[in-house]
């Protein structure tokens, strides 16, 4: 089995996919929705452009999730692998969770302190209207349920407010149930998500079971979509080889090699 090699994951953690490591360094270029079926990873891809936002252009990160046991599933995850350190002087985590229990005063020094930080889409938007901080310096926003975000849904404002207020912005939304048909036709992305990202989005999407290929072995197929501009979505699919090194800027993700 071959694991991941990056500064800020925890070393012989991680298993290498090929089809995770496309799909990532896709995510690094632009805002995405990944859609993948349950089972496949889509916090494992989130934990790769996350690492590699951090490692590159430091800031916090910012994961969403619409229930408090999400959250809390997903902060398991990433302390588990991923490698940060408190800030100097401080013995706190660099993670916290914000799902409304912690009184206001509370969430505002811990947004200060933290780098990741796993919510409730509707606390971070009563903080923001509540002006207790911004998301300046938030360089990821993860939306997971991405489906969701239609119409008044807290996930539209939150990506709307990161998208026109964040220093360096990267909007990486993911869902197993898209709501709708995934194809990518030429006036325009398919419902889900339309809301949260708009026609700037790129779609990335799980390739077929059989074109997968063994975890961390030879070259898995990936199927994505990239986006030209508004209304020219434009549908991508073919082989998709990531090699020991893939970079977004001066590193993004490696691969380590399989060990014998």
């Amino acid at each position: 089995m071959s694991c991941i090699s990056h500064p800020l994951i925890r070393p012989d953690s991680l298993e290498s996919r090929e089809y995770q490591l496309s799909i990532a360094m896709k995510a690094l270029d632009a805002n995405t929705m990944v859609i993948l079926p349950t089972g496949l990873g889509k916090t494992a891809v989130a934990l790769l452009v996350a690492a590699s936002r951090l490692y590159n252009e430091k800031g916090k990160v910012l994961m969403l999730a619409p229930t408090k046991p999400l959250v809390e599933q997903h902060l398991r995850y990433f302390e588990k692998y991923l490698l940060l350190k408190p800030d100097s002087g401080s013995i706190s985590s660099p993670f916290v969770m914000f799902t409304g229990d912690a009184p206001p005063a509370e969430r505002t020094a811990d947004w200060e302190r933290a780098t990741v930080i796993l919510a409730t889409p509707q606390v971070i938007k009563n903080d923001l209207i509540a002006g207790r901080y911004t998301l300046a310096d938030v360089t990821l926003m993860i939306v997971d349920e991405c489906h969701r975000a239609v119409g008044n849904y807290a996930y539209v404002f939150l990506a709307q407010r990161y998208l026109s207020s964040a220093n360096k912005p990267l909007l990486l939304a993911m869902t197993a149930s898209p709501g709708g048909t995934v194809e990518l036709r030429d006036d325009g992305p398919s419902r889900a998500g339309h809301d949260l990202a708009g026609d700037g989005c790129t779609r990335a999407v799980a390739p077929p079971a059989d074109e997968r290929g063994p975890a961390g072995g030879g070259c898995g197929r990936a199927s994505a979509a990239t986006n030209a501009g508004p209304g020219t979505t434009r549908r991508l699919s073919g082989t998709t080889c990531v090699d020991s090194s893939v970079s977004s800027g001066s590193y993004a993700v490696t691969r380590a090699r399989t060990a014998k």
